[in-house]
């Protein structure tokens, strides 16, 4: 009690009836008043007083929610209420303390693991099954009509979503530079992939999009402050040879388009770190609402660019005129849409709710599923040395979650 004539105490933290750490301020004693205020009110009866004049921001959101005079308040509108005026006596040092402890709660509290795992999960199985049916339709349509059609699909059903979980008030991203920075890096990241595809064999350019798990935990560890324990960097390069087994690329099969899923696989890394650190409270039906409409535009403008140029440039999967659409086409264009609806809101949830190298290794398993879906779609039968390398991502994963 000495020290602390006035104002609030250290902030200390105690475990709520959820076992969650909830930190709640200790207030002293005034000079007139022989028992702490909210104990003395809460032993007569009244209800816990919100001690602003008394308190700082360091409460738990149990209290905010209660009696803060601040309404109805959502847990996830928390962070963007202003900070009532602490009392001039606490030393600005222990502001500070306690608000980046607050903070570093908040982050805490948001982890879902389960959640992050089974979501990245189901993602790359979307995503896998939509680039099998690219690979089916890759003589139909052109790179450019399937990401401008496909979107358009999309963007209705999104914006419809939106629309009745916020009854009718559209209300814009709170960091839109962020938000559109992700989204232009995700288009980029499959506009590189697909531009080393006729320079490369595609185990070749599999493999070095795949190095994007080690991309993904460097950036953890340099940007956010993750560490990465040994076992954490040992699931990445498990997964990652186990990514060789299935695809064996040959040294020949490599040239300076290499370059390009290698770029591919930075931009879907700076990606994900931006959707934990810039983007992690944004809607994740928001966050795929604008990677559509960036395909829309990055798609219509790449055909009218492709339209002046001379017809005997106009051919291949990146350069021919859009071709027409029957009812298969649609049907595809129709699956193609829900691949892309799947993973542009999986791959937000998952790195709101997990930590990215943690997640990351997860992504391998999309490589697991594309042996499968060749089966499936193309009688590709898996040899030892491939279900060898499934094995090995699938260990990867485990190792992972254990870390």
């Amino acid at each position: 009690m000495k020290g602390h004539p006035r104002g609030c105490g250290p902030v200390h933290r105690l475990a709520d009836g959820a076992g969650r750490q909830a930190l709640r301020p200790r207030c002293h004693q005034q000079p007139d008043d022989p028992q702490p205020g909210f104990l003395r009110q809460r032993r007569e009866g009244g209800k816990r007083p919100f001690l602003f004049h008394r308190i700082n921001l360091s409460i738990d959101i149990d209290l905010l929610t209660e009696d803060s005079g601040y309404g109805n308040v959502s847990r996830r509108d928390l962070p963007s209420l202003p900070a009532p005026e602490c009392s001039p006596n606490v030393p600005r040092g222990m502001q500070e303390e306690t608000r980046m402890s607050q903070t570093s709660l908040q982050d805490q509290r948001g982890d879902n693991i389960p959640l992050a795992v089974g979501t990245i999960i189901l993602t790359v199985l979307a995503l896998s099954l939509g680039d099998a049916l690219i690979k089916m339709t890759s003589g139909s349509f052109v790179i450019w009509q399937i990401f401008v059609i496909r979107s358009l699909i999309v963007i209705p059903v999104l914006l419809g979503v939106l629309a009745s979980k916020a009854q009718g008030k559209f209300r814009l991203p709170d960091a839109i530079p962020w938000v559109a920075l992700r989204s232009l890096m995700l288009v980029g990241m499959w506009v590189c992939y697909y531009l080393s595809l006729p320079e490369l064999t595609l185990s070749a350019a599999a493999a070095a999009y795949y190095t994007l798990p080690i991309f993904i935990s460097l950036f953890s560890a340099l940007f956010i402050g993750d560490r990465i324990s040994r076992a954490g960097w040992a699931a990445v390069f498990i997964g990652f040879s186990g990514v060789l087994l299935i695809l064996r690329p040959e040294a020949g099969d490599f040239n300076a388009y290499a370059i390009l899923p290698l770029i591919s696989a930075m931009l879907y890394a700076g990606a994900m770190i931006l959707t934990r650190t810039r983007c992690r409270q944004q809607d994740p039906i928001m966050l795929s609402l604008a990677l559509n409409i960036s395909f829309v535009i990055v798609g219509a403008l790449a055909a009218a660019v492709i339209a002046l140029l001379p017809e005997t440039m106009r051919q291949g999967f990146l350069l021919a005129p859009w071709s027409d659409m029957g009812p298969s086409e649609w049907i595809s264009m129709t699956l193609l849409a829900t691949a892309i609806l799947i993973g542009s809101i999986g791959a937000a949830i998952a790195y709101q709710n997990g930590p990215p190298a943690m997640v990351g290794t997860f992504d391998f398993a999309y490589v697991g599923f594309a042996v499968i879906w060749g089966l499936v779609f193309f009688a590709e039968v898996p040899d030892a040395i491939s279900s060898l390398g499934m094995l090995l991502i699938v260990g990867a994963g485990i190792l992972s979650l254990r870390r």
